[in-house]
């Protein structure tokens, strides 16, 4: 999948699908991906539990995990289901793994062993172990660390940190132990913008960007490679042409930056420079209340679920970051996470 943390290089698998979890009517859509021209067919939907929101797939390719808010009968539970993807591009599914409280979001690690999950009504973070040839998840007996509101969560490409963005202002970090268990990064918590409703970093891991789910600021701090430390660069805030961020990816080759914005329904553009600082592109229609942006791996085609419109909008990565429509494309209703995936 892509959300900014990888390199675009020949070895890198070609995204062959999108998918995207659809809160309101409890489905997943996939779509098989056109590598050459970015445009989606569509596969199949697939029933899933309540209100699924995050989305993720194993580096292996096999496994694809949808965490679901509302599901083990609304008693304060939650649940992740794993699915295998098939060739086709569709979704068998393979089992259902409860969680105490609310599966909101979540990471894998690089090495694929270990799954983290954001829990925004316990104020918790959850770790599962994989299997790696079953993708049966096994919760890690593993105190939960206390995070108000965890929502967002980002891994680092090198495996070592991850961060979560809390709806408090703040950022915390991870360094990840051998047993997959983890500690704070040094001087953690971080001071934020706002709800920090997603989280970003460079393909090269010296920089993490995060939104603010309720005004217009983007903050970016470089990160210690050996620590994990934050720090807030000099230049940021950036402010961007509406409010209400509710998703960025930075594009696997490093280079651009895209954050959707609610107020005008649409998609900002940057350039990442090589310092870590932005320099604003363009602004792009998308849709009504733009929820999620996924990049291909191949930093190519982007796609954004539009959650009012029931759609993704899908457009072309052009040589200096600048999108051009390709088209848009029918899902479920109330898509709230979209990702490509290979």
């Amino acid at each position: 999948m892509s959300t900014g943390c990888g390199s675009s290089s020949s070895s890198v698998p070609k995204s062959k699908y999108v998918i995207t979890a659809n809160a309101e009517d409890d489905t997943l859509s996939s779509f098989s991906r056109d590598t050459t021209t970015g445009a989606l067919t569509p596969v199949a939907v697939m029933a899933a539990g309540s209100n699924p929101t995050g989305l993720v797939q194993h580096p292996n390719g096999k496994f694809v995990y949808s965490m679901n808010v509302d599901d083990w009968d609304n008693t304060s539970s939650a649940s992740i289901d794993t699915w295998e993807l098939n060739a086709s591009g569709a979704l068998s599914h393979l089992a259902n793994t409860r969680v105490v409280g609310m599966a909101l979001n979540a990471v894998i690690s690089p090495n694929g062993r270990y799954l983290y999950v954001t829990d925004q009504n316990d104020y918790e973070l959850h770790s599962f172990k994989i299997n790696t040839t079953t993708g049966a998840l096994t919760e890690q007996p593993f105190s939960p660390t206390y995070e108000y509101e965890a929502h967002s969560i980002a891994m680092h490409p090198s495996g070592k940190f991850f961060y979560v963005g809390t709806e408090n202002n703040q950022i915390h970090g991870h360094v990840i132990t051998n047993d997959g268990n983890y500690t704070g990064t040094p001087n953690t918590p971080y001071a934020a913008t706002g709800a920090n409703n997603w989280l970003a970093i460079t393909p090269n891991g010296d920089y993490l960007y995060t939104v603010d789910a309720t005004g217009n600021e983007i903050k970016g701090f470089s990160v210690n490679e050996k620590t994990g430390e934050i720090t807030l660069m000099a230049g940021f805030p950036v402010t961007t042409t509406g409010s209400g961020m509710k998703s960025c990816a930075v594009t696997p080759n490093g280079k651009y930056f895209y954050v959707t914005t609610k107020s005008d329904a649409s998609v900002n553009a940057y350039n990442v420079e090589s310092n870590g600082s932005l320099t604003y592109i363009d602004t792009y229609a998308s849709g009504g209340h733009p929820k999620s942006v996924a990049v291909d791996s191949k930093s190519t085609s982007l796609y954004v679920a539009n959650y009012d419109d029931n759609n993704v909008s899908a457009f072309e990565i052009g040589a200096t970051g600048a999108l051009t429509p390709i088209s848009k494309y029918a899902v479920g209703v109330g898509p709230k996470m979209l990702i490509t995936a290979h």
